[in-house]
């Protein structure tokens, strides 16, 4: 789940043993959005990029870890292809105003900064910052 600033709406995504769906709540009522994005999932981490306007999702667990990215934009969910962190469940993401990049804390202790405007999008971050 992630707060779209821009937008004013929580996002959630899920489903675990259930086919997945994406919520919008508006602060009074939730609303099913898009039918089609990422797989099933659950464990998967979520930030707002303030400066891009979309919700970024990473990883996830179904049967196994997943490392797929995907951005959401208020109506569609878009696959980013991305290398970096790998596949990595129960993740932790937030958004870095300063750097203008997400900030992903993964598996083992390890920081990853996404840029989706770089190559290679995911880059680790400096661990003495």
């Amino acid at each position: 789940m992630a707060y779209d600033v821009l937008r004013g709406r929580t996002v959630l995504f899920g489903g675990h043993h259930v086919a997945p769906s994406t919520w919008e709540w508006d602060g009074s009522s939730w609303q099913r959005m898009a039918v089609s994005g990422p797989s099933q999932r659950a464990g998967h981490a979520m930030a707002c990029d303030r400066r891009r306007g979309v919700v970024v999702l990473f990883g996830g667990y179904d049967r196994h870890s997943v490392g797929d990215t995907w951005e959401w934009d208020g109506a569609t969910w878009c696959q980013v292809m991305t290398e970096g962190p790998g596949a990595q469940s129960f993740v932790a993401m937030a958004y870095d105003r300063a750097r203008s990049e997400a900030v992903l804390f993964g598996f083992g202790g390890l920081t990853w900064l996404y840029s989706p405007s770089r190559r290679p999008a995911f880059l680790p971050a400096d661990p003495n910052p």
